[in-house]
């Protein structure tokens, strides 16, 4: 939906020294996942049998942004002990609580060993030397659930969150693409294809979304929360505020997220009063007080689409902040980014240079200038690159997003940082900045870092470089890449690469690509496959409807069935449908659903109502299908919660930001 696709690692965002109540939000570093009774390497629910079965060599590898629960009664796990794998965006959150609910219909967030653990301090958690953070076990310890030792500095995590800056997502309402190219359409044969469209809509998905949403399974509730804010169903405001008092936390949390994404009045003035703490907000939650993040992320989902009607009560507590809950702070500052619009930007800088705030509050407020993008904050973001640690990282970042080609000294300043900054982190973020500015300045700075890079900014080069040509005319970096991939013997740093020589856009290097995804490295493979889709060629496409014929490996037809939805390739459609159907995995699923969902082939609606008819209300392939047809009738051309995600400070995020992101889009 997460969705954000695949990094073929495995990778976790448990902020704060503690999962959250969502077990982890933003799950975008590189795992290492052992079950709490054997300590050896989970697989994705092996034992599974037809498409989409894991065989025992299989890595537990996942991607995008999800969060690692048990599936319940769905997916039990296998006789080793190992857990079913990562769950992904949109995917209704199966849990480990009794009948698939993550938090066990608890009502309280807050309560059990999630309030022992978590800090009532702005205190970020201690990290090691390398920027690895081990965290505790899950609230709820099972024989299946995985430890997780992670490391948070790592290219994966940025590619995770920031992807959806780089995808063209197509949509319902653009000229369709057939087997022979796109399709000729006058302004009369649209108008009615789209009014069929619309028809289809009214009559068939929203009656059965909405008796859906009466499903015993919490995940099929979650989840169709999310496809009707998607397809800004305002008839179904007084049904998604029912869920907002839902005895699961996930169904509350996405039927604040669907009030969001409908961008609609009412729903904003239903935010609003949660927001602000009112009667009528503690009414709506069903408790006596609103906790931090129960306000944070109604703040936060009101500015997903930029809505700004939540602009007022966001200056009111920028201009207070003294008398603010540091997280709400923070939270707050991350509403003002998403809502955009110079109103807070006087209000922002002050936060981020503000020595009494803790440093991840004033790194949400400097990245949340990034995010509104406008270039009178460049002189502010310049400065900050010399202070703190927290916020010199989200400066880092968020110049990408303001600096123009000519901006000589940021670009400059940057380069120097490439060589002389002491943190790694903010080496990384300048890296991708300068891609995200593009052209011969900053390409020249970063040609020169790497003619002789150490072994961690290799990758940060690579993707940065495949940036700059992605923006711009080739300038031979795809022919470099490829040189590069000769020599280098870190897997991890190829599969960067690989993504990179996608992101150039260059036909040259789809050979060498359907190589590698064809390659016994599982992880390698996946990465060749994503970087096919990435580079928009039709002929890639073949390629990859070859590799998904071909493949029994989990993992790479998660990544090739992505690589097809980029490519907006619908004559896969047919494929993967039927892997939805048939396939006991739920990553399979999730991702063949995401992949015809981000074709916008209104066509694939038949075959997944479909599905949705012959499953009834409850399982994953329910759920799964109800995630594809949201998706693909949403007609915004980024997802929702991809602004949340993209251009900051990962290192840095309040909990609750990591807990709403593993809603999914």
């Amino acid at each position: 939906m997460n969705l954000n696709l695949p990094a073929p690692l495995s990778p976790s965002r448990l902020r704060r020294g503690r999962l959250s109540s969502l077990a982890a939000g933003l799950v975008l570093t590189t795992a290492v996942l052992a079950s709490a009774a054997t300590a050896q390497t989970v697989t994705e629910g092996g034992g599974l049998a037809g498409p989409g079965a894991t065989t025992g060599s299989e890595p537990a590898l996942g991607g995008h942004i999800f969060r690692p629960p048990q599936i319940g009664n769905l997916n039990p796990p296998p006789p080793s002990g190992g857990g079913p794998g990562w769950i992904p965006p949109d995917a209704g959150f199966p849990g480990d609580g009794p009948g698939g609910d993550p938090d066990g219909g608890n009502d309280e967030p807050n309560s059990g060993p999630r309030s022992q653990t978590r800090p009532t301090t702005g205190a970020r958690p201690n990290r090691l030397s390398d920027g690895a953070q081990v965290r505790g076990a899950p609230n709820r310890p099972s024989a299946a659930t995985p430890i997780i030792e992670l490391g948070d500095d790592r290219w994966e995590v940025w590619w995770e969150a920031n992807k959806f800056d780089f995808i063209e997502l197509r949509r319902v309402q653009d000229t369709p693409i057939t087997g022979q190219g796109v399709q000729q359409e006058s302004p009369e044969q649209r108008e009615q294809r789209l009014a069929h469209v619309r028809q289809t809509l009214r009559d068939e998905i929203l009656p059965l979304l909405r008796r859906l949403a009466a499903s015993p399974d919490s995940q099929v509730r979650a989840s169709v929360a999310v496809a009707l804010g998607k397809l800004r169903d305002e008839a179904a405001i007084d049904l998604v505020r029912k869920l907002l008092a839902d005895t699961s936390l996930i169904v509350r949390r996405a039927a604040m997220m669907s009030l969001g994404i409908m961008q609609s009045g009412r729903g904003s003035y239903l935010l609003m009063n949660i927001a602000d703490d009112t009667s009528m907000g503690r009414d709506l939650i069903g408790k006596l007080s609103l906790s931090n993040d129960d306000r944070g992320t109604a703040l936060i989902v009101a500015g997903l689409r930029g809505d700004r009607t939540a602009e007022h009560l966001v200056a009111e507590m920028l201009e207070s902040r003294s008398q603010t809950h540091p997280e709400m702070l923070a939270m707050v500052c991350e509403a003002a980014g998403l809502m955009g619009g110079d109103r807070n930007i006087r209000s922002l800088i002050d936060v981020a240079f503000d020595e009494d705030q803790p440093e991840y509050v004033r790194s949400s407020a400097t990245s949340a200038l990034g995010r509104i993008g406008d270039p009178s904050v460049t002189p502010a973001l310049v400065e900050l690159l010399d202070g703190r640690l927290q916020p010199r990282r989200a400066a880092a970042a968020a110049l990408g997003y303001v600096t123009h080609r000519g901006e000589e000294r940021v670009i400059e300043k940057l380069g120097d940082i490439l060589e002389d900054e002491s943190d790694a982190p903010t080496r990384h973020f300048a890296a991708i900045s300068l891609g995200r500015i593009g052209g011969d300045l900053a390409r020249g700075r970063l040609l020169e870092a790497f003619e002789d890079p150490a072994a961690n900014m290799r990758p940060w080069l690579a993707l940065a470089l495949g940036l700059n040509a992605r923006n711009g005319p080739d300038s031979g970096i795809p022919d470099l890449l490829m040189q590069r991939m000769d020599g280098e013997a870190n897997a991890n740093t190829l599969g960067a690469y690989y993504i990179a020589l996608g992101l150039t856009g260059s036909e040259q290097g789809l050979d060498r690509l359907h190589e590698a995804a064809q390659g016994a490295q599982l992880e390698l493979a996946s990465h060749a496959a994503l970087a096919l889709g990435l580079s928009g060629h039709s002929r890639a496409a073949a390629m990859l409807r070859g590799i998904l014929a071909s493949t029994e490996s989990p993992f790479l037809i998660r990544q090739t069935a992505l690589g097809l939805g980029i490519l907006a390739d619908s004559r896969s459609i047919p494929d993967l449908v039927e892997l939805i159907r048939v396939t006991n995995n739920p990553l399979v699923a999730s991702y063949s659903a995401v992949a015809i969902a981000l074709m916008g082939d209104e066509n694939a609606a038949g075959p997944l109502l479909s599905v949705l008819e012959r499953e009834g209300t409850r399982g994953m392939t329910a759920t799964f299908a109800v995630l594809a047809v949201g998706q693909l009738f949403d007609t915004d051309r980024r997802p929702a919660l991809s602004r949340l995600a993209a251009g900051d400070n990962y290192l840095a995020r309040v909990s609750a930001v990591d807990d709403l992101l593993g809603l999914g889009f």
